[in-house]
């Protein structure tokens, strides 16, 4: 079980890649809920309603395939119910499911969440005592050393993100010496690959450095420290790297 929970981190960090290649200037929300597939998740019209409108049930299928039981059309951010019995044999790594909802707004009782990405129908996923609650990837790895809930949840923001992404790089790079500040660098060739990490964050703005071990995708005399714009007008400016070399599973 514990080795099902690392993997579907490892799984949602190569998907990080695209995240920058799906900007949208709708609602870009404010993070990430990763949701366990063990237990069912009621669904709220209003978080001050004590009924579910709906409950997200998990049932596998003769083939092993996770189902995703609704009355919604779900179409969240990534949703992926995992590989087939047959499939899991031929492949050298496991493929488990994977849930995961855009967040609109999360308060101290819930998390509003986009249930079909397409729609945008929205709901609330209520906050409760008998689940655990993480908002750091590496917290969230650590726990399973010792302890084992199986009503998880992960919610992570941009800006958490951000800050523990290994790899990132920018749509439209322009480099400031401090937010709205002097320019200092413009990329010219956008064929350029620049990879940084992030030092802090402020508002719509970041902290950028040259990624450790990359200095040769840059030029030499060049400044490139400061601060970049991560999203603008609701707009994402940010490509995720891979920061696993793992790719749809657990190896065997």
């Amino acid at each position: 079980m514990c080795r099902n929970l690392i993997f579907k981190i490892l799984f949602l960090l190569f998907f990080f890649k695209c995240i920058g290649q799906e900007n949208d200037t709708k609602k870009l929300g404010i993070g990430f809920l990763y949701a366990n597939t063990e237990n069912p998740i009621p669904l709220y019209k209003n978080p001050k309603n004590s009924a579910p409108v709906d409950t997200i049930k998990f049932e596998k299928d003769e083939s092993g395939v996770m189902k995703f039981i609704s009355s919604f059309n779900l179409k969240p951010y990534m949703i992926y119910g995992g590989a087939s019995y047959e499939e899991d044999k031929r492949n050298v790594y496991h493929h488990f499911p994977v849930l995961a909802f855009r967040v609109i707004d999360t308060s101290k009782q819930y998390f509003k969440v986009v249930l079909n990405e397409q729609t945008f129908e929205e709901a609330f996923i209520k906050r409760k005592k008998e689940n655990v609650y993480y908002s750091k990837q590496k917290d969230f790895i650590d726990y399973f050393d010792a302890n084992y809930n199986s009503k998880w949840f992960l919610f992570e923001t941009w800006e958490r993100m951000l800050l523990d992404a290994t790899n990132i790089s920018f749509i439209n790079l322009s480099i400031y010496d401090k937010p709205n500040g002097k320019l200092i660098y413009k990329q010219v060739n956008y064929r350029d690959y620049f990879p940084f990490i992030t030092n802090e964050c402020k508002g719509d703005w970041i902290k950028v450095i040259k990624k450790p071990g990359s200095e040769f995708f840059f030029e030499k005399d060049t400044n490139y420290d400061g601060w970049v714009k991560w999203k603008e007008n609701g707009v994402l400016n940010v490509n995720f790297g891979s920061t696993s070399n793992v790719y749809g599973g657990i190896k065997k």
